[in-house]
């Protein structure tokens, strides 16, 4: 009996301690950093009451009999599972994704954490905000983090640019002016008599005739007119055309000995269709013609363009007027007929050419088009008008010379760019790229004249674009620039981008967007904010938006990390089964991810913890039972006794 209440009183014992490490983990369950424990049992002694003997003769084998002597306890574990990450937003807040811990120190000994809660004290260390432990680097220093510390200011060197210069020409351009009607060449319809001979008797003949697809009209040649010539015969029958008051009678004339017979109207509209009886007496080559109306060409006579109303005469004077290219006022005579001018359509448009020199005059599919020599705006403008004296008359203004394409200047596109000098004064540079006329860019760079001067460099010319639109090559991209202030000559390269490429400037059928695109150049910068990357890396941000690497935090790596002992402030420190730390970066040889602006929380699982406590507690009830009744036993012996 009394063993038994010595074996009830192990399990007490153990299950108090038990709830010990329950109690410990639950109170613990928003520690941050913390890691939970468990507790293993163990059976105690056994007292032997008989060896065990194996088959024998005729016997069997026997086994042994043990009575146990109560619990003990096993081991209490370390659990090093991951914690829950708990977002902070504060930039010292850092945890640890997967495996290694922070290490702490104060000069003489080493601590471990999972716990990431540090902060800057007033002279820059990094420290454990619980302790006031260092916060230890990958050399095994403490971090100091100057938090004065200014970054000096850097000179650009480098100019990038990058986007599209439009391959669509809208400049630069030259002036076209073009007739808005084309000239016309219009012939009258014309039949002819063939193989008549060289004297035909006309006498009695009725010479029927439509014109231009009027009524019928006739008349007859009067008897005993005999046999005459083709131009007595033309002579006859126009002289009595012409007294005969019919509308629009045709005209006769002669070819070698042969009679035409010519319409009054010019122009594809225009017919004659004579009687079938007028056919045969004269042998015509048929009996209906229709006129003729083709492009002007410079062969074509001024009197036959559809333009002219009425002929003109020698001596007629067609009037060139006008504005030139440098904004001059022309007025130049072309005289009909005269030995220097001509009476031809082409004549007019050398004499136009001859007015306007910084122009190309040309007959293009029967219009005169005029094209400036130079680009750019132009306030070219050219008018043909008959003199008031003139006998013949054109209808000019329905030709009039209007801008097909207006005299453009060259497209351009200009960016900006903040650049920085020695003293890391920061000055406004500007390029204006511009289209030349054989289709490569030039690019003009400038400062502010009252800071300084491109000395060499600007214009860079020559930028060139193959025909998928990528990058050729250039001049120069050298520029040099003197400022006026105590700042330093400077030296700048642009970069374009590479031959054959697209990563820099390009040239395809996109919006006009060239521009620079970044440069290296800051002014100097003061420490405005710091934050931690996955490796472990501290870095800082600048007033002059630079990021420089300050320190990296130390992961320590052990071989058994359970083996780590327990010293409160969710601490721990080297076990003698731990192994050696090994120090590294986060993200190597096994070591976790470092999380800025956030914390790790506790490991414990509450849930479990209460099952346990249940456990546990019935665990003590039954120890106890064993205890009260063993006690219960004994009292009744005595009693017997």
């Amino acid at each position: 009996m009394f063993t038994a209440m010595r074996i009830g009183l192990s399990g007490l014992r153990s299950t108090q301690q038990q709830l010990d490490v329950i109690g410990n983990n639950l109170t613990n369950s928003e520690t941050l950093g913390f890691k939970s424990d468990r507790m293993t049992f163990a059976d105690a002694f056994y007292r032997n009451y008989g060896s065990g003997t194996g088959p024998s003769g005729g016997l069997g084998g026997r086994n042994g009999a043990q009575v146990g002597l109560g619990v003990q306890i096993g081991s209490v574990d370390h659990s090093v599972a991951q914690g829950n990450l708990i977002q902070t937003g504060r930039a010292l807040d850092i945890a640890i994704q997967g495996n290694g811990f922070f290490v702490l120190g104060d000069g003489e000994s080493q601590y471990f954490t999972r716990a990431g809660s540090f902060s800057l004290d007033s002279a820059g260390n990094l420290v454990d905000g619980n302790s006031g432990l260092k916060v230890q680097d990958i050399n095994g220093q403490g971090i100091v983090i100057d938090q004065d510390l200014v970054v000096p200011a850097q000179t650009t060197s480098l100019l990038q640019l990058a986007g599209n210069l439009p391959a669509v020409v809208t400049g630069p351009l030259a002036e076209i002016q073009e007739s808005s009607t084309a000239y016309q060449d219009d012939q009258p319809p014309a039949l002819t008599s063939t193989g008549s001979g060289a004297t035909v008797d006309l006498s009695g003949l009725t010479l029927s005739f439509i014109v231009d697809g009027g009524n019928a009209q006739s008349v007859t040649v009067p008897a005993g007119t005999g046999a005459q010539t083709a131009a007595a015969n033309a002579a006859t029958l126009n002289t009595l055309l012409a007294a005969s008051g019919l509308t629009n009678p045709p005209i006769v004339s002669t070819s070698g000995n042969e009679l035409v017979f010519t319409g009054a109207t010019t122009g594809d509209t225009g017919t004659i269709e004579l009687g079938g009886g007028v056919a045969a007496t004269l042998n015509l080559t048929g009996l209906k013609a229709t006129g003729t109306s083709t492009d002007a060409v410079a062969a074509t006579l001024i009197n036959d363009l559809n333009s002219n109303a009425s002929d003109y005469v020698p001596g007629d004077i067609i009037r060139i007027i006008g504005t030139d290219s440098t904004g001059a006022s022309i007025s130049v005579p072309f005289t009909f007929g005269a030995a220097n001018d001509g009476d031809t359509f082409g004549a007019l448009v050398n004499k136009i050419q001859g007015a306007f020199p910084d122009t190309a005059v040309q007959i293009v599919d029967g219009k005169i088009k005029v094209t400036a020599n130079q680009t750019g705006e132009n306030p070219l403008e050219i008018v043909l008008q008959d003199d008031v004296n003139s006998t013949g008359n054109s209808n000019f203004s329905l030709y009039s010379l209007n801008a097909t394409r207006q005299g453009t200047g060259p497209d351009t596109k200009t960016s900006s760019i903040t650049i920085y000098d020695s003293l890391g004064t920061a000055h406004v540079l500007t390029g204006t790229f511009e289209r030349q006329e054989n289709g490569t860019w030039n690019l003009a760079v400038s400062v502010p004249e009252s800071e300084g001067s491109v000395v060499t460099g600007s214009p860079i010319t020559g930028i060139s674009f193959g025909a998928d639109g990528s990058f050729q090559g250039s001049g120069s991209l050298s520029l040099d620039i003197a400022w006026t202030s105590n700042a330093a000559p400077q030296s700048l390269t642009l970069d374009l981008g590479s031959p054959g490429g697209f990563t820099g400037l390009t040239a395809t059928a996109g919006a006009n967007s060239a521009q620079f695109e970044q440069q290296d150049g800051y002014p100097s910068g003061t420490l405005v904010g710091i934050d931690v990357t996955g490796d472990g890396t501290i870095r800082g941000d600048f007033s002059n938006n630079q990021r420089l690497d300050l320190a990296s935090i130390a992961i320590a790596r052990f071989r058994n990390p359970e083996g780590l002992v327990k010293v409160g402030g969710t601490r721990f420190r080297l076990g003698d089964n731990a192994g050696q730390p090994i120090l590294g970066a986060a993200q190597q040889a096994g070591a976790g991810t470092l999380v800025g602006g956030a914390l790790e929380g506790s490991n414990v699982d509450t849930a479990e913890e209460f099952v346990k406590l249940i456990e546990a507690q019935r665990a003590f009830q039954g120890a106890s039972r064993i205890i009260s009744s063993a006690d219960e036993l004994f009292l009744d012996f005595l009693q017997i006794v």
